[in-house]
């Protein structure tokens, strides 16, 4: 459960940032990219 779950949530962060931006799906790919490396903000942890 949690395996295919993980990159559904991620999906949905990126396209609430597409809405709330404008940003192209390359750009919200890229920002998520950002906030996962650099900020520690978004850390995936799956259980299966």
């Amino acid at each position: 459960m949690g395996v295919g779950m993980a990159p559904e949530v991620r999906e949905t962060c990126e396209r609430i940032y597409q809405e709330a931006t404008g940003a192209s799906e390359a750009e919200a790919d890229a920002w998520m990219d950002e906030v996962e490396r650099t900020h520690g903000r978004y850390v995936a942890d799956i259980f299966t």
